[in-house]
Parts: structure tokens; C-alpha cells; sequence
């Protein structure tokens, strides 16, 4: 391919804009929304190079910096970065790169690929657990265990659900493009 980083800027564009979307669709559960943004952001590890998945995150998060209403429930400004849930977004660039790491280990077997790519989804999300559980605990001035029972224990079944879906779709689109 003539122009490789045109292409793989392109690639994360896209990424960056599936994870916009995504963002937009979220359930209220307490205090911390679920949002779909962290089901763009493990796609985008699974499909895109590590260079290009953190790529992503980063654009992502630049719109959401500069004023676009990117951030779930259509938050903007780097207000939201300092706020209750802004440890998570802080760590989707840390999120993308670790199950991006899936894309560069040479697998025998897809099954591996997959499992493979799960555990690192959910290391992940503990990732994304450990940063906004801190950042809620700092603005909220919250005790550990009141930041557990707000910010985690609730996730934990929707998190693992969105990291399968993530994965499998995510290894599906990487091979169709793969294969052209």
C-alpha cells in the first residue's frame, strides 16, 4: 500500500468515531453510567495495530478535550476529565494498547487468539476499574469500599459481557480485513 500511515491514520479515525458513537448509548446505574464507550474502545484494541488503537483513544478523547459532545451523555470539555468518571476515560488509551497486544502475538489456533484477547480485556477493565475508582474516590472523597460498591461491583457482569462481544467481534472484523 502507496500511503500506509494515511491509512492507518484513517483506520484509528474510524476507531475514534465508533467509540463517539458508542459513547452515546448509556444506562444509568447509580452515580457512574454504563456506557458503550468501552465496548468501542476493546473493539478498536482488537482490530487496530497497538499503535493505532491507542491512536484512537487519544483522538477520541482530544475531541471530547476541545469541545465536542463526545463523552457519555454527551459530555465535553476537559471539565469532564477532572470529574467523577474521568479516570475511566483516562485509561482507555492504557485499555486499547492491552488488547491490542493480541494483534501483534502470532496464534496457532483462533480459540487461543480469543481467550487470549479476553484475559487482556479484562485486565483492561481492571485497569480502567483501578484509575476511575481513584478518581472517584479523590473527587467524591469517598472511602475504598463506598468507591468499590459505586464504581465496580455492578460493572463486573456488564464488563465481561462487553469484553466477549468486543473480542469476537473485534477478531471477526481483523481477519476480514486481514484477508483483503
Amino acid at each position: 500500500m502507496k500511503n500506509k500511515m494515511l491509512y492507518k491514520v484513517c483506520r484509528s479515525g474510524i476507531f475514534a468515531a465508533i467509540i463517539c458513537a458508542l459513547s452515546f448509548i448509556n444506562f444509568p446505574l447509580g452515580a457512574v453510567p454504563v456506557s458503550l464507550a468501552t465496548l468501542g474502545v476493546i473493539l478498536a484494541g482488537a482490530v487496530l495495530s497497538p499503535l493505532e488503537a491507542v491512536g484512537a483513544t487519544v483522538a477520541y478523547i482530544f475531541l471530547g478535550v476541545i469541545g465536542l459532545p463526545v463523552f457519555s451523555n454527551g459530555g465535553a470539555g476537559a471539565g469532564v476529565l477532572f470529574s467523577l468518571t474521568g479516570g475511566y476515560i483516562w485509561s482507555y488509551p492504557i485499555l486499547a494498547f492491552l488488547v491490542s497486544l493480541n494483534s501483534i502475538i502470532p496464534y496457532k489456533r483462533s480459540k487461543v487468539k480469543i481467550i487470549s484477547g479476553f484475559v487482556l480485556s479484562l485486565i483492561g477493565v481492571t485497569v480502567c476499574y483501578a484509575l476511575g475508582t481513584v478518581q472517584y474516590m479523590m473527587v467524591c472523597d469517598a472511602s475504598f469500599f463506598t468507591a468499590l460498591t459505586v464504581c465496580v461491583i455492578p460493572f463486573i457482569p456488564i464488563d465481561i459481557v462487553k469484553s466477549a462481544v468486543g473480542i469476537l467481534i473485534g477478531n471477526k472484523i481483523r481477519s476480514k480485513i486481514k484477508a483483503r
